[in-house]
């Protein structure tokens, strides 16, 4: 059979991700390590979230990158410091954490079953750890925009909640509101917007989320 203008397999249109603090019946899809080593890159390599949502006969989809931590970068910066390196590498593993908790992953587990020397490696075992967990269970997203225009998790969890859990309970903060703003983003589809403001939270009440 040629695969040359085959239509009967069209019927479902592709979409993006609304912006909104309470995006519900999303799927995590598939979790990759993801790596480009063609001659004109740069190594390119990340971890990607894929996200899929079904709306009537529409597909909406939404793939987050989490790029490595690049320690010589961080410390070329003004502010640069071990402290900050430190900093940097809590808000990574709380971000990836978050992710894998939806899907009944401790703390422990994922450090147990992740902890690595490499980017590469983190990001091979946590592709690993996650995969064989992912099934049709579906979440609550808080989604954000960036001032290029692209959509994106907020820094700092929570962003994902079960379903199973019962209403949403994901807000915009004071912070994420005002970022929105800044970027223009005003038109947000969300049926209530609850005032809360989580800049002051620490890293170990950000890991509980």
């Amino acid at each position: 059979m040629s695969m040359y203008g085959k239509t009967d397999n069209l019927d479902e249109e592709i979409g993006k991700f609304p912006v909104s603090d309470c995006v519900s019946n999303v799927k995590v899809k598939k979790v990759e390590y993801y790596k480009e080593d063609a001659a004109d890159k740069k190594n390119y390599e990340c971890i990607r979230i894929h996200y899929h949502r079904k709306v009537d006969n529409v597909l909406q989809v939404f793939t987050e990158q989490t790029l490595p931590l690049n320690v010589d970068t961080i410390l070329g910066w003004e502010n640069g410091s071990q402290e900050l390196v430190d900093e940097k590498a809590k808000e990574f593993n709380a971000k990836l954490l978050h992710v894998a908790k939806q899907y009944d992953v401790t703390k422990e587990e994922l450090q147990e079953k992740t902890m690595a020397n490499s980017f590469a490696e983190f990001a091979q075992k946590y592709q690993n750890l996650l995969t064989p967990k992912l099934d049709d269970r579906l979440l609550y997203m808080k989604v954000m925009v960036n001032g290029s225009n692209y959509l994106e998790t907020p820094k700092y969890p929570p962003f994902l909640q079960k379903m199973s859990t019962g209403d949403c309970t994901l807000s915009y903060s004071n912070y994420e509101k005002g970022l929105l703003a800044k970027h223009k983003s005003n038109v947000v589809a969300s049926s209530a917007i609850v005032e809360e403001d989580n800049d002051d939270a620490s890293f170990e009440d950000l890991l509980e989320n």
